[in-house]
């Protein structure tokens, strides 16, 4: 399998926190339109936040999950 992951930083990441962190509005946006035939999956996290993105099947499925920054420092 091929995976690509991703860390944002800065505005895209502040962005994504925003879009889909435990604040966000509900329902979550939808991110239809995007495409990556080259990858199984793509993972986005942010790199000060807690939202991890997985985007699977080309695109088409999208998960999202909120990581607390003590679950992370704990497996780390």
């Amino acid at each position: 399998m091929k995976w690509l992951a991703v860390m944002l930083d800065g505005i895209p990441g502040f962005q994504l926190g925003h879009t889909f962190g435990s604040r966000s509005h509900s329902p979550h946006p939808t991110l239809d339109g995007i495409t990556f035939p080259y990858f199984d999956e793509v993972w986005v996290a942010s790199m000060h936040g807690d939202v991890v993105l997985r985007l699977s099947g080309g695109g088409a499925q999208q998960h999202h999950c909120i990581v607390s920054r003590s679950q992370r420092a704990a497996s780390d």
